[in-house]
């Protein structure tokens, strides 16, 4: 991640011992969403930005971060993945 104002410095946004993949942020850039293996299988999550939030699950039997995300995001007001 890096700051747009203040110090412009690079810093992992998430380091977890599990595999993150697939993020990307919404239009407005309040929110983030990624794929990972913490269940034990791939699942989508998202965050509010800036963080650290609190990450909730948008899928249930797996998932890609594009679907999931813009499918959970209309039905809960989110706006545009």
């Amino acid at each position: 991640m890096l700051p747009v104002d203040g110090i412009r410095k690079p810093y992992a946004y998430l380091q977890t011992p599990f595999n993150e993949r697939m993020s990307a942020f919404s239009p407005d850039g309040r929110w983030l969403a990624y794929a990972s293996d913490e269940s034990g299988r791939f699942e989508v999550y998202v965050q509010r930005l800036p963080g650290p939030s609190e990450k909730i699950m948008v899928s249930t039997g797996g998932g890609s971060a594009s679907a999931t995300t813009r499918q959970y995001a209309h039905v809960n007001g989110l706006g545009a993945f």
